[in-house]
């Protein structure tokens, strides 16, 4: 299998799946998932290695070297010198001409130019094939570095190494003395037999030991290369990997639970939520098996996102991540983003950074990255950063997946409060100024209570006060949380105790989950936070009441709720609330 990813991997994932699937318990270093219905992997996935054999050279940079076989993920996908990079492959060099960069000679194609500036002796190329291979190498390849046939290579090395720091770290694979196969022709390539070598190295090194074809200058022109022999993939993670769209990924495994084909609907039930900046319908997004169009956002606009809640009671340790773009045309490919991690949905941590990444360049074309990290996180955010390909700030996408240890999270125990009734809090008893008549909005107000928001989605914030279902939503420039609402006692202030409020009468929908009660002295002051709920499930319906303990020994005027995560639907956009009553 590619970089020797998934064989032994999935063979021993599906014997634990058929385990629980009869009954079974999970085998000891695994959890189980879904209520046992899957066990998988604690802690960091497992290292193992693999022999890959790419020695049959057909033809000077045909499709069967070793560097090929790394940037088309063993075959798998159409070549690209950015899968290489992306897999630990870099190149370096003493000295480059012009703009050229030395990671140019791993495109394979004829383009340009490519050769060292100095004419001196010892000039060379470096190919790092990262800490992931070693190579036991048998035939290489070169591709003359210049359009015109002269300044070829004549006299050079070919070197390897494991360690890098001294020149006695390199040891001599292959010599060449007045070799005349370079050069004569625009770009031409040669290959030789590297005979004899029983050792295996990550590191490869082009050296000049002698004058180019010019005979009196010493540059290295080099424009392609390519290696055959023996791979061997070190401490791969057996994270399931295979190819991208394989089955092996932590939203396909929590889709497809029962063991058999993956269900839209099971992955939408399982607690996995989608969100996007402009809350689009995300319904794509969880169709994994269909091609269907989605872009965050109808206006094209900075920083837009698509957001992943995994549930609160997973988490996953990343080893990569998987987009695929999301329409039929290779338009508004992501080009520029960052790809985040988060356990609140509030402070996120940056995984891997993608700038002008051509990765995704086809209709419904698919790439997956590699990612560094020991931390587990409940969230993950790609947030645009820059234009996409079509040089305009559209996010296009139909797919996302992990790949990676999940760790079971036990759900947060309900908040303990108190159930209240309508009528006996300080906001209550303005309104019916102290018990002499029944509750109204205009007498709150002429007592100088008043209400702001960050933005209502019909009427005002007044509303609040008449005690009628409020929804309260971010306004279109603004695309994180937090938002809120906050209540002015007016010339008053309250040495608060207990706070309390009422989920929108009608919808069982867009219950607040992440929020603060926040105190405020006077108008523009700093807010001082008086009590945090992180996933608190505390209320769980339509029309429910509840009210929390506060503990503070300061009197304040102003009372806010700021929303900074994700609602019981994933949302970051609304909450809705009305009757919050303090005392």
């Amino acid at each position: 299998e590619p970089f020797g990813f998934a064989t032994t991997a999935v063979v021993n994932a599906d014997q634990r799946l058929s385990v629980a699937l009869l009954g079974g318990s999970c085998s000891m270093g695994t959890t189980a998932l879904n209520e046992g219905s899957v066990c998988v992997e604690d802690g960091p996935p497992q290292t193992q290695s693999f022999v890959t054999i790419l020695t049959n050279r057909v033809d000077h940079f045909d499709m069967n070297g070793v560097l090929y076989y790394i940037g088309s993920i063993g075959k798998k996908h159409p070549f690209s010198a950015q899968r290489l990079k992306d897999a630990g492959v870099a190149v370096t060099a003493s000295e480059i001409a012009g703009s050229a960069l030395p990671s140019d000679i791993l495109y394979r194609l004829p383009s340009s130019d490519s050769f060292t500036v100095t004419s001196s002796v010892n000039q060379y190329y470096q190919i790092d094939l990262g800490a992931r291979f070693q190579l036991r190498v048998t035939e290489y390849t070169l591709r003359h570095g210049m359009a015109a046939g002269d300044r070829a290579l004549r006299t050079w090395d070919l070197l390897g190494a494991n360690t890098l720091g001294t020149t006695a770290s390199f040891v001599v694979l292959k010599s060449h003395s007045a070799d005349t196969a370079l050069g004569g022709a625009n770009y031409n390539a040669a290959s030789w037999l590297v005979p004899g070598i029983t050792v295996s190295y990550r590191y490869f090194k082009i050296e000049g030991t002698g004058m180019d074809s010019s005979s009196t200058t010493n540059h290295v022109a080099v424009g392609g290369v390519e290696l055959y022999g023996e791979l061997t993939t070190l401490g791969v993670f057996n994270d399931g990997y295979n190819h991208d769209m394989d089955y092996n990924g932590v939203l396909t495994r929590i889709g497809s639970s029962n063991g058999k084909q993956f269900s839209v609907d099971e992955l939408m039930a399982s607690g996995v939520v989608f969100t996007s900046a402009e809350q689009q319908d995300t319904s794509p997004l969880y169709k994994r098996d269909q091609l269907t169009a989605f872009a965050a956002s109808q206006a094209s606009r900075a920083g837009l996102w698509v957001m992943l809640d995994l549930g609160e009671t997973r988490k996953v340790v990343p080893t990569r991540y998987t987009l695929r773009h999301g329409h039929d045309k290779p338009n508004d490919a992501l080009r520029n983003w960052r790809f985040e991690g988060s356990n609140n949905a509030e402070v996120w941590t940056t995984l891997k950074t993608h700038t002008d990444d051509k990765a995704l360049s086809t209709a419904w074309g698919t790439y997956s990255w590699t990612l560094s990290t020991s931390v587990a996180y409940r969230f993950f955010r790609v947030l645009s950063t820059g234009v996409n390909s079509d040089n305009n700030n559209h996010l296009r996408l139909s797919w996302m997946e992990l790949y990676g240890a999940i760790q079971s999270v036990q759900r947060p125990a309900r908040d303990v409060g108190h159930a209240y009734q309508l009528g006996n809090g300080v906001l209550y008893k303005l309104g019916t100024s102290n018990g002499q008549h029944s509750y109204s909005a205009n007498s709150i107000m002429n007592a100088g209570v008043s209400v702001v928001a960050t933005r209502f989605a019909s009427g005002s914030p007044t509303e609040f006060l008449d005690r009628i279902d409020n929804v309260v939503k971010a306004p279109p420039s603004v695309i994180l949380v937090p938002h809120f609402y906050e209540v002015d006692l007016g010339n008053r202030k309250l040495l608060l105790n207990r706070y309390g409020f009422r989920h929108y009468a009608t919808t069982a929908t867009e219950i607040m989950r992440n929020w603060r009660l926040e105190g405020r002295e006077a108008y523009g002051s700093a807010a001082v936070v008086l009590r945090t709920h992180t996933n608190d499930e505390t209320i769980d319906g339509a029309n429910v009441t509840w009210s929390w303990d506060v503990s503070t020994t300061t009197s304040y005027r102003y009372f806010r709720l700021t929303c900074f995560g994700v609602n019981k639907d994933g949302s970051t956009k609304d909450f809705l609330v009305t009757d919050m009553e303090l005392w």
